[in-house]
Order: C-alpha cells, then structure tokens, then sequence
C-alpha cells in the first residue's frame, strides 16, 4: 500500500522539518509584535473616531451606519482600549491583533525557490531525492492543498498524512514586507466563513475523504524539536541518508557549514539588530549542531527500539539515557579553543581572586585563605582559592597538632583558568563582564591544566600586563616576578613538606550539579586516599574554588557521605537524634517537598538515607555562619526570591538557580542510596553504571526530568533534564572557534 507523507510549513517550508527537522527561509514572515502601539485611555479614545470596532461573545455585532454601508463585524468581547500599531513608520496605524500583533501574509513570490507556484499554487514543493513517498510544501492556500491532494490521489496514494509543523497561527494582513511601501491591505470580514484557521482546512479535508489523515507538530523554528515531537515521527530509519535524500532545498549540514563559515568570516565584531555578528551567529551554530544532535539520538533510537516494535517512547528513550542530555549541554566548546593571546590585544584582563567581601568567615587573618572551614569529627576541610603561602599555613595546620593527619589531598575543583602572580592569585576576564567567571563546562583535568600552563607562557613572555586587582577601581599594569600554576603551587608545598602530600584537579562546575561521572571521580579518589594511611589513621580532604562556596561545598558534602560509610556517620543520624527547629517554613527548609518525598517512597530505607544527607548539610553549613550557604535551604529561599525579581530575566534566573539547588539535593539522597547499595562490593559498580541499569527501571531519571515545586506552581521548562543541563545564564562573547 502507498502511503504519502505530506509536510507542509510556514512561507518557504524550506525544510520539511517534520522528516528532516531543517529551518525556514530566511526572512519567512510570521506573526510580529506590535510597532508604536498606543495604549492610553485618551488615544483610545481619540482613535475610536477613526474606525469604530465592536465586538461580541461570538455574535454578529450591531450593525454600523456610517458612509451609508452596512458593516457586520466578529470579534471577540472587549472591555479595554483598542490598540493601534504599525510596522513601519511611513506607514499608518490599523487596529492590532489582540492588540499585540500585526498579521502578515505567509506566501511571497521570493518565497518560492523551487517554482512550484505555477503548478500547485503552493511554493516549494518537492519529494525526497530517493523516491520515497515523503513530500514537503510551503504554507499551501485551500486551493493549493487541493492540488496537491489531487496529484497524490493521481499518483495512487492509498493514505494521504498530512502533517502541518507551523507553531504560529496563520492570518493575512500585510502582503509582502520586503516592499514596506505597500499599505497594509484592508480585508472585509463579511461573514464568519471568510476566516478559517489552519485546523478548520485540514480538518475538513479529512472529514470527507477517508484517504487523508492530518497532525500538526509545532516545531520551533530554529534549535531541536521536542521528545514528544520525535515520537509522532517515526517513519524515519537513516539520518544522515535521509538528509541527503530530503535536503533539496534545505541541507542541514550544508547550512551547518554555512553557518561555521560564516563565523570564522567575521574578524572583527560588529552589531546585527543590536546583537553582536560573532554571538549572532554562534548561536545560530549551535541550533543547527542540536538539530544534527537530535537526529543521530532518534537514528540510535529507531536502531535501538526497532527490535521491540518502539515498545518505549522516544521521550521515555532519551529519559533513560541522560548522558546525551549532558553531551548536549556540552556540545559548544569554543571556549575551550580560546588562546592565551586575548590577554594581550585588550579582549581579556586578569582578575583577582580575592576581593573586599569574600572572607566572610574571617580566616585569612589566621591562615591567609579565605573562608577555610571544617566539619565536626569528619576531617573534610574547604576554603577559597589559595596563593602558594596560604595553601602551605593551612597544610601546616592539618597535618599538626591537634588534626596530625598523616596525609592532605588538596582538591582543585575550579573550572575555569588561575593563576598566582606574584603575591595574588587571578582568573581571566571579559572587560564588559568582570564579574562572570569564564567556566569551561566538561573540560578535563589535563585539558584545563594545559591551558593553565599555556596562559603562564603568555604572562612570562611579556613585560607587564594590564589587570584589575579589583573589578571596582580601574586596571594597572603590573610586572610579575613569579608565575606559578595551581599544579605548580602544590607540587613545590609537596617537594618541600614531611607529610604526604596529594594534589588533584577535579574541574566541577559552577552553575549546575554534578554529573554521575564526577560524582565517580571524587569516590574513587577519595576511596584510594585510604591507602595513604596505616593503623587507621584518617588522611585529611582539603576542598577549594574560587570563592570557597558553591562547589567545594558540594564536594565537601559528597565526601563526608563516602567518610560516614567508610568509618561510620556521627551521632545524629539516626531517628529521633536530629535537633527540633522552629522556623518558618520548616518543611520547605527541611528539603520535604513533594518532588523529594516521592524519591524516599521509591528507595530501599529512604527516610535514613535521607537523614543522613541532612545531617552532613548541616555540618558542612550552619545556617548562622556569615557565608549562609546552606544548599538545602537555598532550595526553597531562592524559588521565594523568584516572587520579588525586578525583572522577567532575573526570575528566570532565579527560578533555575532554585531547581538547580533542588537537583543537587536529589542527587546527594540518591548518591546515597548508591553508597548503601554497593558498600559490600566496596563501589567497584560505579555509580554511572548503577544509575544506568537502576535509573530507568525504578523511575529515578523520571523524577530527575519532572523536577519543580508542584505545591506552588506548574512545572517550567527547567523541570525537564534537557531544560536545565542545556541552559547557560550568561551572555559572554564568542571566542575560539566552533569545532
């Protein structure tokens, strides 16, 4: 039986992005905000005069004598001020869309690359180039798609799918935006008829001809489709193949390239609608390389389901799988491409580290670190980023009287470059961003400290640079006499101390939680460290970054757990020894929301575990010390901050700060678990491999990718693993290059 699979999109469809998931033409028309709208009660009014509108709940309206003609209009029912816009200057006002929006007409002649309006009244239709009954078409009128139908009827296709992947709505007003000195068209509504929607077309078509079949995906118009979206779409078998076969008009790995080469073109930055060149086109990299992403994860998908009749969703299928949502997160690595050479043409600057403010807890007087703290009966340390002198006053402390460790394994977990010169330490800069930090999410021990070593080289080579001792005062020009790498900095401490001494650089990122892999590399360091140590000795784990807070807190946390299964946990652990606490909002500050009591219902003895991830978050951060970072109380104070941003951006950021919080948690009581279920094998089954084989089957990647506060509010794009692992909340300019 043939069956022909019929796409159809907005303006050009210059991608059949149902099958091959490609991008319109630029400059397809859409829907667009309102230009120079008036919202005022007076200019409401004033232009009330000009054109009166009247609308009703689905009713013919009152008729209007004015001009000796009869007009019936159908609108919805009103109560505020018509709003006025135009799109031009030179044009005029009309009345806007929902007072929001201009309509413009889909089709224009430029649209039509393939010459097809002629036959079919309908512009770039074509079928695949290797004769599969697949088919893709631009935005057809109701006498196009009835061309079509009638070929395909013509052609002996016993079932027709139609398949619309528009995510706008289709209307007509403008007719062709390219020639702005053509007035808006003023259309007459003389009955309800006169306006159907995409759905009313389709659908009809359908109702009387048992041949057609009709669905509608509302795929974005640049970046990757949704799970859900794939899963509607399974009649695909070769990725790269079917590119080829339906790229006519649109290949997506040709316009990858096109893309690439474009951004390598651009030498020096300039603004394109007030958005810089080189970011502009960055991003429009990175959509096209998710697109490509997406469909080798489905290819692998059919490959992988094919055997079992897609008895599992693509959805569920990519759930299960969630290293590729983390290699998606990871797929930009230019900055890991930069060169240490922006430091000398005024693209870069080096910062230092240490600012007014940061030693909240008062240790540098003591230790020349800032923010060095310990836990009670569990020898885990954290602090600051050290210079060479403080790094060795706190060695000198641990491994003394009273702690007398017998080794130190001192714990890099930054992510991005330092340096020591001189006296100070610094990290590099974007002049116009001296307060972010350049991360470089996914980056490797040896990867960051080749770079490390590379900017020291640069730094050597040249007599003085201009940096920012801090980012509040201007820049000086400063020559060192010293340069020194964070390795480097450790292994002179070691050549030169009597105890043992360990350094290790476990990059771990600033603006998410840690990956099961991470969560690996810190089990298996810490675990072999206890060979160090004879006659039950206990070595001392020395955790720092940049500030001493997010992310050596994190690891302190995953230490102290491996320390309380290695050597047993402390007093307060157990049922009925945690300390009562009156405060507001108690449950919430607990960590007991929903989303974290149905993950103790699932896993074996979950309230323990559970205790026992609290009583080390305790330890760690006591909620009245000065630094007050308190991972699981953050959870629940910053989603509270969400309802007092000042600006839409900033509760966006909020609320994935507060879900990012809520995830580190979840994964510390599910680390956990992981700790108690393999103990007796003494963790040879990685916790990677574990929560593969585990993850899927008892619903835990589920929980991971349904995330959010229902008791307040429905989920949010950042309640999925992909919104969150993806998501970077920062606008730094594009350097290195796109590989």
């Amino acid at each position: 039986m043939a069956v022909a699979y019929y796409i159809c999109m907005g303006a050009s469809a210059s991608s059949a992005r149902s099958i091959i998931v490609e991008d319109m033409l630029t400059g397809e028309t859409q829907i667009y905000d309102q230009f120079h709208a008036r919202n005022t009660a007076a200019e409401a009014q004033r232009c009330a005069g000009r054109c009166q509108l009247i609308r009703s709940a689905g009713r013919v309206a009152p008729i209007i004598i004015r001009n000796c003609q009869e007009e019936f209009q159908h609108f919805l029912t009103f109560k505020e001020p018509i709003v006025y816009g135009r799109i031009a200057n030179s044009l005029p006002e009309h009345p806007l869309v929902r007072n929001k929006y201009i309509l413009v007409k889909d089709v224009s002649d430029h649209f039509d690359k393939l010459n097809s309006m002629a036959t079919y009244d309908t512009p770039n239709v074509r079928s695949n180039a290797a004769g599969y009954s697949v088919y893709a078409m631009g935005q057809p009128s109701l006498q196009g798609i009835n061309n079509i139908l009638c070929k395909l009827t013509q052609d002996n296709m016993e079932i027709i799918e139609l398949g619309s992947l528009r995510d706008d709505g289709c209307f007509f007003f403008y007719t062709d935006l390219k020639n702005l000195t053509c007035k808006p068209q003023m259309l007459c509504v003389s009955h309800e008829d006169f306006i159907t929607s995409s759905e009313e077309v389709y659908s009809r078509l359908t109702f009387y001809n048992p041949l057609i079949r009709y669905g509608r995906l509302c795929f974005p118009p640049e970046g990757a489709p949704s799970e859900a979206d794939f899963d509607s779409i399974l009649k695909l078998y070769k990725v790269d193949t079917m590119i080829n076969m339906c790229g006519r008009l649109h290949h997506l790995i040709d316009k990858l390239n096109d893309a690439r080469e474009t951004l390598e073109n651009v030498t020096e930055d300039y603004t394109v609608d007030g958005e810089s060149a080189r970011l502009r086109f960055h991003n429009r990299c990175k959509r096209y390389l998710e697109r490509y992403f997406y469909l080798i994860c489905f290819n692998a998908y059919l490959h992988d389901q094919y055997g079992f009749r897609f008895h599992t969703s693509f959805s569920q299928w990519m759930r299960d799988n969630p290293m590729l949502y983390r290699l998606l997160g990871q797929l930009d690595i230019s900055e890991r491409t930069t060169k240490p050479s922006l430091l000398l043409d005024n693209t870069r600057y080096l910062v230092a580290d240490d600012h007014v403010g940061l030693d909240v807890l008062s240790t540098k007087l003591d230790v020349s670190v800032s923010n060095f703290r310990d836990i009670k009966k569990i020898p885990v340390y954290g602090m600051a980023q050290p210079n060479k002198e403080g790094l060795k006053l706190v060695i000198q402390r641990l491994t003394s009287s009273p702690k007398k460790h017998p080794v130190v394994l001192v714990v890099n977990v930054r992510d991005d470059l330092a340096i020591q010169c001189g006296e100070n330490t610094y990290c590099w800069r974007e002049e116009a961003f001296l307060d972010v930090p350049i991360s470089m999410d996914g980056v490797s021990d040896t990867e960051i400290e080749e770079k490390e070593r590379a900017l020291k080289k640069e730094i050597v080579e040249n007599n003085g640079l201009q940096v920012y001792e801090d980012i509040t005062q201007p820049r000086r020009l400063l020559q060192f006499d010293t340069v020194l790498t964070p390795r480097e900095m450790a292994e002179d401490i070691m050549r030169k101390a009597s105890e043992k001494v360990l350094y290790h650089r476990v990059p771990l990122p600033g603006d998410r939680g840690l990956s099961e892999k991470e969560f690996d590399i810190l089990l298996s360091m810490i675990y072999q460290v206890e060979e160090f140590c004879p006659n039950g000795e206990e070595p001392a784990i020395l955790f720092y970054c940049r500030t001493g807070k997010a992310r050596t807190t994190t690891a302190m946390v995953v230490a102290s757990l491996i320390h309380g299964h290695l050597k047993g946990f402390p007093t307060g652990t157990n049922p009925g020894e945690q300390e009562r606490v009156s405060v507001p909002n108690a449950a919430f500050t607990m960590g007991n929301f929903k989303i974290v009591s149905k993950l103790i219902r699932i896993l074996p003895n979950g309230p323990q575990i559970k205790r026992e991830v609290d009583f080390v978050l305790d330890q760690c951060s006591e909620t009245m010390t000065p630094m007050y970072y308190h991972l699981r109380e953050l959870i629940f104070s910053t989603y509270n901050k969400t309802r007092a941003a000042k600006t839409p951006s900033e509760a966006v950021s909020l609320k994935r700060l507060s879900l990012d919080y809520l995830e580190r948690y979840v994964y510390l009581i599910i680390f956990n678990a992981y700790l108690h279920a393999e103990k007796a094998s003494e963790w040879k089954y990685t916790f990677s491999a574990w929560m593969q084989e585990v993850g899927p089957r008892t619903g835990l990647y589920n929980i991971l990718d349904s995330l959010g506060f229902p008791e307040f509010e429905p989920p949010s794009r950042f309640s999925t693993m992909r919104g969150r692992w993806t998501f970077r909340d920062n606008n730094l300019p594009f350097r290195g290059e796109f590989k």
